[in-house]
């Protein structure tokens, strides 16, 4: 399949009508950020957004909502796309203590998965069939305890380090049964995080001035960063719209880093130094120039809807020895419609799929995909990407 432009129309696909929302709580001090798909999950809305957006669907501690509908994905699914092979079910093994509400899944050693629940504020190890290796975390602030979680992440040393969203890791021992260092990192805000090499880290994350690199590395021996690039490319008038959807997301290979910003509708490849190596435009169809949120007291919660509804977002970015997966999603009053482009080293897409499942990880191309017929996300379906010819 070529990546032409025709190839870009005739691979548009829709593989389900799903449509998913997750609303849950945000302390004070993160608001008024909306976290759309930094966390590889769900819409998380800061506080102040709560109201605007949802109105009575109280932003409490205890009010969690996760709400999917949708056909199931057949096997392979009807519409077919040949570029996904479907051919297996994860179930998660789950107990009293363990429960899969908001997932952010990264790659372990081997064929394993570590999963760092942003609701249940727990870190989890599975082997490949979903088996429990183990678990731990807990709310509160001793040791394996979190009052956010961002991600969970296997350094090459084995250990595990834990980041949490309010700007503080744990290493953990490679069983996650004992805690060995705090480390508290110097920047506002978290939302990604990815390995360089055992003792440097590359966090995604907020800091105090707008022309101030969203990208840091952050030296875990020392407790320091010791790099930061990456402002955001836009206009600083469009500070209230960064302010809603401004997130950045990352995925290291090798030496490589690339980047994708949800305001704006291109790659950026660095190299772990920070230098700025090349932008890639992804061919988004219908994109626009973003714009400001509406606001004053004539705004209601539809006209924020509207102009949310606009907006093309990237927020994930996978590598694959071909290009790049792009995850990108679309609004609308249900919740976010998530897709999935499929870009070459060359700019141009293999495929764009709308309407896919929530993809949580891929690697040497395998997709992790959650699936959309169940309520929780403790049910992932598999496939293969094939390989472009």
């Amino acid at each position: 399949m070529s990546g032409s432009d025709s190839g870009h129309d005739a691979n548009r696909v829709q593989l389900s009508n799903r449509a998913a929302i997750a609303v849950t709580h945000s302390d004070s001090q993160y608001a008024p950020f909306a976290v759309l798909g930094a966390t590889r999950s769900h819409l998380c809305l800061g506080a102040t957004l709560c109201a605007v957006l949802v109105g009575a669907l109280a932003c409490s501690p205890e009010h969690k909502v996760a709400h999917r509908t949708g056909q199931r994905i057949q096997n392979p699914p009807a519409t077919g796309p040949t570029w996904i092979a479907w051919h297996d079910t994860i179930t998660l093994q789950e107990d009293s203590t363990v429960i899969n509400v908001e997932p952010i899944v990264r790659a372990d050693s081997g064929d394993r998965f570590l999963v760092a629940d942003e609701s249940e504020l727990q870190v989890r190890d599975y082997d490949h069939s979903g088996e429990l290796r183990f678990a731990f975390g807990d709310r509160g602030d001793g040791p394996s305890e979190f009052q956010t979680l961002a991600v969970a992440l296997r350094l090459p040393s084995n250990r595990i380090l834990a980041v949490q969203h309010a700007a503080r890791g744990e290493i953990f021992s490679p069983s996650g049964d004992s805690a060995l260092t705090t480390l508290q990192i110097p920047l506002t805000q978290i939302y990604d995080a990815d390995i360089l090499n055992d003792s440097l880290v590359l966090l995604s994350g907020g800091v105090p001035s707008f022309s101030q690199g969203r990208l840091s590395v952050f030296d875990i021996r020392t407790d320091s960063v010791v790099a930061s690039f990456f402002p955001p490319p836009i206009s600083p008038d469009l500070g209230r719209a960064m302010t809603v959807v401004g997130l950045t997301n990352s995925a290291v290979e090798s030496d490589t880093i690339a980047t994708l910003f949800a305001l704006s509708d291109t790659l950026y490849l660095f190299l772990d130094n920070g230098r700025l190596i090349r932008k890639v435009q992804i061919p988004f169809e219908d994109y626009q120039t973003p714009t400001n949120p509406p606001s004053g007291r004539s705004a209601s919660a539809a006209d924020f809807t509207q102009w949310l509804s606009k907006l093309v977002l990237p927020t994930n970015v996978f590598w694959e020895p071909d290009g790049w997966l792009i995850q990108y999603q679309q609004r609308t009053s249900s919740g976010p419609i998530w897709n999935l482009m499929y870009l070459s080293k060359e700019g141009r897409p293999y495929f764009d799929m709308h309407h896919t499942p929530l993809l949580l990880l891929a690697r040497k191309r395998e997709l992790y995909f959650e699936d959309p017929s169940v309520l929780a996300p403790d049910r992932w379906i598999v496939g293969t990407l094939r390989r472009p010819t």
